[in-house]
């Protein structure tokens, strides 16, 4: 039979251990010590890559061409006619368990 092998602690256990508070970090002001902030005063901006706008503007992309099949569609009024809209009640209808 092989013995446990017994366990010593390298610190006391005599007295409570202390730990620090979770997320405190030095050097950092209360909230309410900050100086307020200006919502106007914040500038968001946005760097597009000149290969994404290339991208973008390419008339052949899957993209592209699906969206002038819907202005096609729409401008001939034959977007979202009657039909696609019954067969979509229907199938919810049938997945409802009502039809």
């Amino acid at each position: 039979m092989s013995s446990v092998p017994s366990f010593t602690p390298s610190y006391s256990t005599d007295r409570p251990q202390v730990v620090g508070r979770i997320g405190q970090h030095g050097g950092h002001a209360p909230a309410d010590e900050l100086a307020p902030v200006n919502p106007a005063d914040k500038v968001d901006t946005v760097e597009i890559s000149g290969e994404a706008l290339a991208a973008a503007s390419n008339p052949d992309t899957p993209r592209a061409l699906r969206l002038a099949q819907i202005k096609a569609q729409i401008q001939a009024g034959t977007y979202g006619e009657d039909a696609k809209l019954t067969f979509a009640a229907d199938r919810i209808a049938r997945l409802l368990g009502n039809g």
